[in-house]
């Protein structure tokens, strides 16, 4: 239906993203100009990415999820388990470190003694259940263990695991990936916070927490990229196309990442390069100063007070960079910190890092 009335209406233009993400009110004025300008400068983070996955989903969380509670000897784990309520010991070989959302922060990972049984190998790719017999004899306290769990596994899915491979993961999604280099993204956050496993070393929890390969693995790639996804700019963002939930928890999931504007950087062009540069050397800093709070975290002293100032320092300059890169005016970087100081920040206790 049209007529004078409707047609007097004023329309506006809103970047697609946020309607993607069902984003109302949409961002207007001020805040689209410079979702525009972000766009015009960038490729969205789902274009550079191979992979955006959710982590393992086992169906028998309190059976595969540990805690670990101290090294045995020869090669052994003494660890909780929640389905037992009991302490069992296990071989280390096929368990794996954990990482559950709360245990990922802006650029570490938080200490955590969660362990994987994993029961798979991974070649080329490819992840396989290990056969039952060779399972039995390479590891026979973790058999022991998941025969003495057997009903439970057994009873997944409604009875469907109850055959030949009743010990495998109740999805099998994403197996292979866990093992690879990848940025760590917990779902529900109050500001994006990326950790990057560069040697592929922990594994991701559920759907608590989030995976992302890039098509290209250049450690120089991801450590550009985890600057942006943790600065002030792509947090800015990422608040203009997701949805709040109470608290201003938001959702960090590939609906609200994919979207992300990562700057195009042409490599032929000097000056393009020097400040992609400058911002990797700036994380490589950051990264460096982030682990050597690790050991201080806990452990009030002049020292740790001294780090923990020149992380926030690097903070900062990490965000100039950032503002460098995509060409922001002193008006639109006056913009995004204002929306930053705006916005609520959960208040949490210590917290001990890897």
């Amino acid at each position: 239906e049209t007529g004078p009335a409707l047609d007097a209406l004023p329309t506006v233009d809103v970047p697609q993203a946020a309607i993607k993400g069902g984003v109302w009110p949409p961002p207007v004025g001020e805040q689209k100009t410079l979702m525009q300008k972000l766009g015009r400068v960038s490729e969205t983070l789902g274009a550079l990415s191979a992979h955006v996955f959710t982590g393992l989903q086992t169906s028998a969380d309190d059976v595969y999820i540990l805690d670990k509670r101290r090294d045995g000897t020869g090669g052994t784990v003494f660890a909780y388990s929640r389905a037992l309520d009991r302490e069992v010991e296990l071989e280390s070989a096929p368990l794996k470190p954990l990482l559950s959302g709360k245990h990922i922060d802006r650029y570490v990972a938080l200490d955590t003694r969660q362990l994987l049984l994993f029961p798979y190998e991974v070649h080329a790719g490819q992840a396989t259940l290990i056969d039952a017999g060779r399972f039995a004899r390479d590891y026979p306290l973790s058999w022991e263990y998941l025969q003495a769990n057997r009903q439970r596994l057994e009873d997944r899915e409604g009875g469907k695991m109850r055959h030949e491979r009743w010990y495998a993961f109740g999805r099998t999604q994403s197996l292979a990936l866990h093992d690879l280099p990848k940025l760590a993204i917990p779902r529900l956050v109050h500001r994006l916070q990326v950790y990057y496993d560069r040697g592929g070393e922990r594994y991701l929890d559920n759907v608590d927490v989030g995976g992302l390969i890039l098509k290209d693995g250049a450690d120089a790639a991801y450590k550009c990229i985890l600057g942006l996804l943790n600065s002030k700019l792509l947090d800015w963002y990422f608040r203009q196309i997701s949805v709040p939930f109470r608290g201003d928890f938001r959702s960090a999931n590939r609906q609200y990442l994919e979207p992300l504007p990562i700057r195009r950087i042409d490599f032929s062009n000097g000056d393009d390069k020097a400040q992609h540069d400058r911002l990797v050397k700036l994380v490589e800093e950051m990264l460096a100063l982030q682990a050597r709070l690790a050991p201080l975290r806990s452990i009030p002293s002049s020292e740790r007070a001294e780090v923990e100032h020149a992380i926030a320092l690097k903070d900062r300059e990490i965000d100039e960079a950032v503002y460098d890169l995509y060409g922001l005016t002193e008006a639109e970087r006056a913009l995004v910190s204002e929306a930053g100081e705006q916005s609520p920040r959960p208040k949490t206790g210590p917290r001990r890092l890897a």
